[in-house]
């Protein structure tokens, strides 16, 4: 049997056919993993700083928080909806920040950098005009402090009551 015969046969087209489609698949699989663990991080990072980002130096009851976390309470790490309810006009690192109450009542730090848009409608605004209760979808990346820099900022209307990003209540 010639070479040219082999590349010709059925046989040889369906191995070539499941090679590729396990290749696909495999590659698929892959992606999935890499953007599994992105999400996994940014909530076990997100957890770790909770306490230095809302309420005092680590403790025996964050430990045990941290211990019972499940994933029920895995959170978006590319960005995130809800109401403003704090603005910092300077955090330490000296950018601005906002705390927004999203979704299952979690409350997320949103750093503010110079690059960061943000837009009410279609119009830019500046930071000194947002103010707490604006209802905002952030859009940014996680750092390894659990907050979100943002990229950008759009002040919403706030939707009806039950259509909000809203869980059970823990």
């Amino acid at each position: 049997m010639k070479l040219e015969d082999l590349a010709n046969s059925k046989t040889f087209k369906i191995i070539i056919s499941i090679i590729g489609g396990l290749i696909i698949a495999l590659l698929i699989f892959k992606v999935g993993i890499i953007v599994g663990s992105k999400k996994a991080a940014f909530s076990c990072r997100w957890a770790e700083h909770y306490a230095p980002n809302f309420i005092r130096p680590r403790n025996e009851v964050m430990d045990r928080w941290m211990k019972i976390f499940n994933d029920e309470m895995f959170m978006k790490s590319h960005g995130a909806v809800g109401t403003i309810i704090k603005i910092d006009k300077e955090d330490d690192s000296g950018e601005p920040s906002l705390i927004i109450k999203g979704e299952k009542e979690a409350e997320k730090v949103i750093i503010i950098s110079p690059e960061t848009i943000i837009e009410k409608w279609q119009e830019r605004i500046n930071i000194s005009e947002l103010k707490a209760g604006d209802y905002v979808v952030v859009i940014g990346d996680d750092n390894s402090e659990g907050q979100i820099e943002a990229k950008l900022i759009r002040v919403v209307p706030q939707p009806p009551t039950d259509q909000r990003l809203e869980g059970p209540r823990l």
